[in-house]
């Protein structure tokens, strides 16, 4: 009864992250609020054709880019929107234009709707577009290529598969460039090809409810690649109370911003324990062997650990319950952890579903980790909110003094509003903050 009602409260809190659910990075606020303004063909569909002459004189159809990803953008000399957004596109396209996928090229083709060819025209000729220009289409009002592709807004971006599938949609270069970013695809692991060592004994079918996954039984690391690797690497154990892995607003959605500080950023979708209190911990040691064996695959020399909530508190276990070097994370990453499983101070679903609810006090003093700390803890980033109403506040600080009392370099970050589970919240009020101030940290640990 308690797991079906957690799971009716998750789904509930993941339709606030629907609007951030299309790509894995930081979505931009038109897009994040306005998702009328987008094409309402179904992903997956197979999009319109396209013949019309180009601005040479030549008729395009887009069938003759079967075969390819097709990037579609619909633009008018009239939107103001359009015009703001050139430099941005031109930045996204020489970024991707090399860009290929499964082997296959990515092309990019646009479409102006103008009551004025001329004027389309001039606008290229300014702005210098490389790519493909169908320009004398009818304004929005008159042309039936606006209502086959259902569109509500302009700049519209379309992503198309090889086989004339509708693979994404964006308003702004911003999403556009999230949504190729997830078309390169990511490496993926099976933790346990023949079988893990130990069991967490559940026998339901493993459910994924896009934002989260529960029952979790074959556990599954992705890894995310940056073109410029920086020398770190960041395995991500995201929260959910040890009853749910929310691998979408706490683990992928930051896949972007990590790589492009040049870090490898892998998350890991750990076995939840269901009393097994060994069974995470496995995972996340068997994660960081998979990592370390492709070192020179991924470009790194340090490998962080990094967790959310339940999945901090699984990331400070990691930290202080190493056994060798080879599990030893070199630093880690806290945002709004649980520490410690005093009574008094814990979260006492995460505390339940990973050692019981009738532990012993051993049992309790072990997995309460500001009591673990040695001087050979790892350095450590903590990041919280005063109002967390879920997991109180001075989980983070009694892990912070412990870590000062034992001269572990620690950078913590408390602010006084956000509540808890602002990780993956794009319109998060201190954002920017915790994000230059991650990035500086970061660029810390290179330099050490």
């Amino acid at each position: 009864m308690k797991k079906n009602l957690l799971i009716i409260f998750a789904l509930l809190m993941s339709m606030s992250y629907s609007a951030m659910a299309q790509s894995a990075g930081d979505v931009d606020s038109l897009t994040a609020n306005h998702p009328e303004y987008q094409s309402t063909l179904p992903i997956g569909s197979v999009v319109p054709e396209i013949a019309a002459p180009d601005t040479l004189g030549n008729t395009v159809r887009l069938s003759s880019y079967r075969g390819k990803y097709v990037v579609l953008d619909f633009w008018a000399t009239w939107c103001g929107d359009c015009r703001r957004e050139i430099p941005r596109l031109k930045e996204v396209y020489e970024k991707y234009k090399d860009m290929k996928v499964d082997g296959k090229s990515v092309e990019w083709l646009s479409l102006s709707f103008d009551t004025s060819a001329e004027s389309w025209k001039n606008i290229i000729r300014k702005e210098r577009f490389p790519w493909t220009q169908i320009s004398n289409l009818k304004s929005t009002r008159e042309d039936s290529t606006f209502k086959d592709y259902q569109l509500h807004w302009i700049p519209a971006f379309l992503i198309i598969d090889p086989e004339g599938k509708l693979v994404s949609t964006a308003i702004t270069a911003d999403a556009l460039e999230n949504n190729l970013f997830m078309l390169k695809k990511p490496d993926v692991y099976n933790l346990w090809p023949d079988g893990a060592p130990t069991s967490n004994g559940i026998t339901a079918p493993e459910e994924d409810h896009t934002q989260f996954v529960v029952n979790v039984t074959k556990p599954v690391l992705t890894v995310y690649m940056p073109e410029n690797p920086n020398g770190l690497a960041v395995l991500a154990c995201p929260g959910g109370s040890y009853l749910q892995v929310w691998q979408g607003t706490e683990g992928h959605n930051m896949a972007k911003w990590y790589t492009d500080q040049g870090i490898v950023y892998a998350v890991l979708k750990y076995r939840l324990p269901n009393g097994h209190k060994e069974v995470p911990l496995n995972d996340v040691h068997e994660a960081m062997r998979i990592m370390k064996s492709n070192q020179s695959k991924y470009g790194f020399t340090k490998l962080g650990i990094q967790g959310c909530s339940a999945g901090g508190h699984l990331a400070s276990t990691a930290a202080t319950h190493f056994t060798n070097t080879d599990n030893r994370p070199d630093f880690q990453i806290l945002f709004y952890p649980v520490i410690s499983f005093d009574p008094s101070f814990t979260h006492m679903l995460s505390r339940e579903d990973l050692i019981g609810k009738n532990a012993k006090q051993d049992i309790v003093d072990l997995y309460s980790n500001e009591k673990q700390v040695t001087r050979d803890t790892p350095p450590a980033f903590i990041a919280s909110s005063s109002d967390d109403g879920l997991v109180p506040v001075r989980n983070s600080i009694e892990y912070y003094n412990a870590l000062v009392a034992n001269k572990v370099p620690v950078s913590m970050h408390l602010y006084p509003t956000g509540g808890h589970g602002w990780f993956g919240n794009t319109s998060f009020i201190h954002r920017p903050q915790w994000t230059n101030e991650l990035k500086a940290w970061l660029q810390q640990q290179i330099e050490k």
